[in-house]
């Protein structure tokens, strides 16, 4: 929810570019809400691995993260200075927030269906 929040938000400070304020508060809506989905993200390998694996995936998410903090950055001042407009690099980021929130969306489901097979014996 916090990602597709975040991403609904990055949308809509396209859309107030002219109102100085309201281009602030929307962009600290927006930061709020890409930010906080951080504590219950590093709790999800806890739900489908056990012990070493899962510290395994903390520090696989971890060295992803850092590939993404070298990326994103590049690709947004990329596409900024490409078209002229933050437009774009805004865009990239709601898209990329919200394909974020579609992979927790399917790990969910699969993890709900993978735990009802072994609730009824099935594999």
């Amino acid at each position: 929810v916090p990602m597709f929040w975040g991403s609904a938000v990055l949308i809509l400070t396209m859309l107030g570019r002219a109102n100085y304020a309201l281009t602030i508060v929307l962009f600290a809506l927006a930061v709020g809400g890409v930010r906080s989905y951080v504590a219950p993200f590093y709790a999800l390998p806890k739900f489908f691995l056990d012990g070493t694996a899962a510290a395994g995936a903390i520090g696989f998410i971890n060295a992803v993260a850092n590939l993404g903090g070298f990326v994103g950055p590049r690709t947004l001042g990329w596409l900024s200075k490409s078209t002229g407009s933050f437009v774009s690099g805004l865009v990239y980021l709601a898209v990329t927030s919200a394909a974020a929130g579609v992979c927790i969306v399917v790990l969910r489901g699969y993890h709900q269906r993978r735990g009802d097979m072994k609730a009824t014996g099935e594999t």
